[in-house]
């Protein structure tokens, strides 16, 4: 964000959550110069709120399963901007289109988060494309196919048994 943050007086940042590199990253922070552009908000018990309030969301994990807060994001119509190395990212953002990938480096994620932070209409396409692949993570719908999948297993496991006997 430092390297874009001249050219978007009126972006912010905003992150969520707490760990033992707060001090490291309040320190980079400070060092960039951009304290006054930059929150660190610590452990939220509504995040849906600074869902709402959010236009992008930047997630530079290296490593990652499944991610129920990029989940949350996207189900709040977020594009996402995060690393091609990332298995999940990769993945997630290729099937949904639904925000853009970085090789890693610092210019190339400032480059994609000013791509987004320039163009309201590709925000909103890839916030769109987010929130309908969102919708087929419907817990009735994760529900009835865990089901269906019990059901075919034990049905397929019974009908082994009986033309073994």
């Amino acid at each position: 964000f430092a390297l874009v943050a001249t050219q978007f007086p009126r972006w912010n940042v905003q992150i969520l959550g707490e760990g033992e590199l707060r001090p490291m990253l309040e320190k980079r922070i400070d060092e960039l110069g951009i304290t006054n552009r930059i929150s660190l908000l610590g452990s939220k018990k509504d995040v849906f709120r600074n869902y709402r309030a959010a236009k992008i969301f930047a997630f530079p994990s290296l490593f990652e399963g499944f991610s129920n807060a990029h989940c949350e994001a996207m189900s709040h119509g977020l594009p996402s901007v995060g690393l091609s190395s990332c298995i999940y990212m990769r993945e997630t953002l290729s099937i949904a289109s639904a925000g853009l990938l970085s090789d890693g480096t610092p210019k190339d994620f400032a480059a994609r988060l000013e791509s987004l932070m320039s163009d309201s209409d590709l925000r909103s396409t890839l916030g769109q494309n987010a929130r309908k692949f969102t919708k087929q993570l419907d817990a009735d719908k994760i529900l009835d196919l865990w089901e269906s999948a019990l059901s075919e297993a034990c049905i397929g496991s019974a009908t082994a048994r009986n033309s073994s006997d």
